[in-house]
């Protein structure tokens, strides 16, 4: 089409991530703008290279910040399986005090027991006494 019309014309492509720039300039526009063509094609190849690297970069930050984000996810996967062990070992360790403080408790009560039972025979004992010593000190009849 350029060489039946005499058209200056100029085509580039490129496939993102794909080896080199294609491009095409028309006979009339490399005998009257050869540098200026060049210029152009130099101008797309930076363009597209640079799209390839922002490319890149995007996809780099993008999977940076996912491995960011799966990193926090298992830190607080972590921080949330310590809070439930340091609680369940709280809880057991609570159970083991109200345990202790129960049995204490029995013993304790097991101890009044006792000790109202010698208080028991000790006054059966003060009032068989007194009995005693009232029969003996009253007089006979």
């Amino acid at each position: 089409m350029s060489v039946e019309t005499e058209c200056w014309f100029f085509l580039c492509a490129q496939v993102p991530g794909a080896g080199p720039a294609y491009h095409y300039t028309s006979p009339r526009l490399r005998r009257e703008a050869l540098e200026d063509a060049s210029a152009m094609v130099a101008a797309f190849q930076k363009t597209t290279y640079a799209l390839n690297i922002a490319k890149r970069k995007d996809a780099k930050q993008i999977m940076e910040k996912y491995e960011k984000q799966i990193t926090e996810e298992r830190q607080r996967k972590l921080v949330a399986e310590n809070m439930a062990a340091a609680a369940q070992t709280s809880r057991e360790q609570a159970e083991a005090e109200v345990e202790k403080s129960r049995q204490e408790a029995e013993l304790l009560q097991a101890e009044l027991a006792a000790q109202k039972a010698i208080v028991e025979r000790y006054r059966a004992q003060l009032a068989s006494n007194i009995g005693r010593q009232n029969a003996e000190n009253s007089p006979s009849q």
